[in-house]
């Protein structure tokens, strides 16, 4: 039954990764969008620390946490969310979130005023 499981899984693998080009393909926006999804952290962190000046180091370690935590709870669950729906669907709906992001952002206020 285990067997099975792996050789259906690399069946799946075969299918998308046919080539050496979309191989490095998947390997290239997979790292840029590792990385466009971090870079959001470190800006939240130094807008945490401008926030709360007297607890810098209290407000990243919280800022940080929130966001790693949160990543890996939430890791599971869009696994089974994929299971159901398709993975497709499930990034795509993920990848929509930088942009509801976005919005919510821009009604913060300055540091300051």
């Amino acid at each position: 039954m285990a067997h099975e499981h792996l050789h259906f899984k690399q069946d799946i693998a075969a299918e998308y990764t046919h080539s050496k080009q979309v191989r490095v393909s998947l390997a290239l926006l997979g790292t840029l969008a590792g990385f466009f999804l971090l870079a959001t952290l470190f800006p939240a962190v130094a807008l945490a620390q401008k926030v709360v000046p007297r607890g810098r180091s209290l407000v990243s370690s919280i800022i940080m946490g929130l966001a790693m935590g949160l990543a890996g709870l939430m890791m599971p669950i869009t696994g089974k969310i994929g299971d159901i729906f398709g993975i497709r669907t499930v990034l795509t709906c993920i990848g929509l979130i930088p942009l509801a992001a976005l919005l919510l952002i821009r009604n913060l206020p300055e540091p300051g005023k």
